[in-house]
């Protein structure tokens, strides 16, 4: 089974270059994979009377021990890069929840009109 790989440094939506320092990029490698081809059947009853199987796997499974331990493989990769999605998922939410809390921090240290003469403890500590 030939298998082709590619990196990818950028994932998601493209970024405008003063959000894109916030962010964490990891190069990505994506395995392409040959899916099985699975018929379902129709779930209604035939005129018959007779009901097929809900899926039939195409093809029939392996019965050569190197090809068993090939889809083994080839599932447990199939897993890892399932969970490094998911983890990667997690990562960008994150980093969205915390540029998020940023800019609700900023909003929040923004001084609300001080009374005119007095000067805010914010005007104080521009000036130091």
């Amino acid at each position: 089974m030939a298998e082709r790989a590619f990196k990818s440094s950028n994932i998601g939506p493209p970024e405008t270059p003063d959000r894109q320092a916030g962010l964490i990029t990891a190069s990505t490698t994506v395995r392409l994979v040959r899916l099985r081809r699975v018929e379902y059947a129709d779930p209604t009853p035939s005129e018959d009377g007779v009901e097929t199987p809900a899926a039939t796997p195409n093809p029939p499974p392996a019965t050569n021990s190197e090809e068993l331990q090939l889809r083994r493989l080839d599932l447990k990769h199939q897993k890892i890069d399932l969970e490094l999605q998911k983890e990667r998922c997690k990562e960008l939410q994150l980093q969205l929840q915390l540029e998020g809390l940023r800019a609700q921090n900023d909003r929040a240290a923004m001084p609300a009109n001080p009374p005119a003469g007095r000067p805010s403890a914010w005007d104080l500590n521009l000036r130091s």
